[in-house]
């Protein structure tokens, strides 16, 4: 999700892509003569001890991050020697290939599995399975977005080229159904990248345990996608969540140190080291001598390493909930209220970039207490979005569970938050023209207004 998006805003025609086609799903060998083109093993001589040691990365990964597991503790975990592990996967970093490439793998699956149909239903069809193999893949999927940075170079331009051709088969699929006026024109690279964005990004909030069974999030993610917020019906049988009303109360306030230039000049570096390498990857003297000081006069400023991190993510927090203390303030109509949310928030993604990555990526270096937090200002945000929609709702008399207002909300927290991935890295893409994509997008999904459109799919 790296290629340049337009829009009809800036010279692009409604329906029609604006940019390059992506190349179809290959199979190339890998340099790695141990590994074939996905990092698997090619002469395992027993599955089950690879997938065991698959499984041990993933939860290792997942637990204390890349650069903090080492091959012992993946080996201990998976319960073999250490020259076994060497022989399935070669090293720690062909591992994290070999877990992340899991999902390209299983996407190819999906694509190709697709029917040849009418196109809404083909769209329905392709964002359910995609859906369904997601949270299948879900722990991979969050090792993928968390720890994708350290993979080689040659190991991430494998997995970007090959998620960018789902993208494509997502575009594909779009304008099959504008050009048989299925589905309305749209900016279709916006409306592909920010689809598989909320596909992704909903394994963060997604909980096997919860009370949302992977099908119905198929179908609630589909049928939202496709009709819109404002076309959907009561999805039943979604019951209630008791883990929602036990969630996190915001602790403290939210109150970023005040820094002189010296400070902001270390947090500004920090920022954009920590975005691409990573926090535990980061030493202070690499801080330092990025920040062109002493290793001691960093110590000066700055107690302790985490603190650098706490106060990215308080940077983060607190535009967002100006952001949304200034649509409160404003009076907007209930619609156009969740509209500037999306464009405020969307703004942020291109003003503080980089800590959106960190805050994204990197929370997991986070002491419980700071954890606990950021989950209390975390849950705030989204209860205020939450309670916008529902009052976009009851303005248009749509009468939604509760319990489907909140999937659906994190449904879109989940692309907005994935949008760092895609926009806000200095290409001349107007704001305006993808925030209002993404708002009819949610408010009113991709079919046409004047096509006829399947109903929704059985519930």
């Amino acid at each position: 999700m790296r290629a340049s998006v337009g829009s009809a805003g800036d010279g692009a025609v409604a329906g029609q892509s604006t940019g390059v086609r992506r190349p179809p799903l290959t199979r190339e060998t890998g340099k790695d003569p141990r590994v074939d083109s996905h990092g698997v093993a090619i002469d395992a001589p027993n599955q089950a001890r690879l997938t065991a040691i698959l499984n041990a990365g993933v939860e290792l990964f997942l637990e204390q991050g890349f650069n903090r597991t080492t091959t012992d503790d993946v080996a201990a975990r998976a319960g073999v020697t250490k020259r076994t592990l060497y022989r399935y996967v070669g090293s720690k970093q062909a591992l994290l290939f070999a877990v992340c490439s899991q999902l390209p793998r299983r996407l190819e699956e999906v694509a190709d599995t697709v029917s040849r149909q009418g196109a809404t239903d083909q769209f329905r069809e392709l964002i359910a399975h995609a859906a369904e193999a997601m949270l299948d893949l879900r722990q991979v999927v969050l090792v993928y977005l968390a720890e994708g940075k350290h993979l080689a170079p040659e190991q991430r331009e494998f997995l970007v080229r090959h998620e960018d051709a789902f993208v494509a088969r997502i575009s594909e699929t779009l304008q099959r159904g504008v050009d048989d006026r299925e589905l309305r024109p749209c900016d279709i690279d916006v409306v592909a990248q920010a689809l598989f964005g909320s596909l992704a990004h909903s394994t963060r909030w997604y909980r096997p345990d919860g009370p949302l069974e992977p099908g119905a999030f198929a179908g609630l993610m589909s049928d939202l996608w496709v009709n819109g917020l404002l076309g959907m019906g009561p999805y039943p049988g979604l019951g209630d969540d008791p883990s929602e009303r036990a969630a996190p109360e915001v602790v403290g306030t939210l109150d970023p140190d005040e820094s002189n230039e010296a400070q902001e000049k270390i947090l500004d570096v920090a920022t954009q080291i920590f975005a691409e390498q990573g926090f535990d990857a980061t030493s202070t003297r690499s801080l330092a001598e990025a920040a062109q000081i002493t290793k001691g006069s960093l110590h000066y400023y700055v107690d302790r390493k985490e603190n650098l991190l706490l106060q990215i993510h308080l940077r983060v927090m607190a535009a967002s909930l100006r952001a949304m203390d200034d649509v409160r303030q404003q009076d907007l109509q209930p619609g156009a209220a969740v509209a500037e949310i999306i464009r405020l928030h969307l703004q942020n993604v291109e003003n503080y970039h980089n800590a959106i990555i960190v805050f994204n990526e990197e929370s997991k270096a986070l002491g419980p207490e700071n954890m606990d937090k950021l989950v209390g200002w975390r849950s705030l945000y989204a209860r205020f979005l939450e309670d916008a929609i529902a009052q976009a709702l009851a303005e248009e008399g749509v009468e939604l569970p509760q319990q489907q207002v909140r999937i659906v909300t994190r449904m879109l927290l989940a692309m907005l938050n994935s949008a760092y991935r895609w926009f806000g890295r200095g290409d001349d893409v107007p704001l305006q023209a993808v925030s209002e994509e993404l708002v009819t997008l949610f408010l009113h999904g991709v079919r046409s207004a004047t096509g006829t459109a399947p109903a929704a799919a059985a519930r």
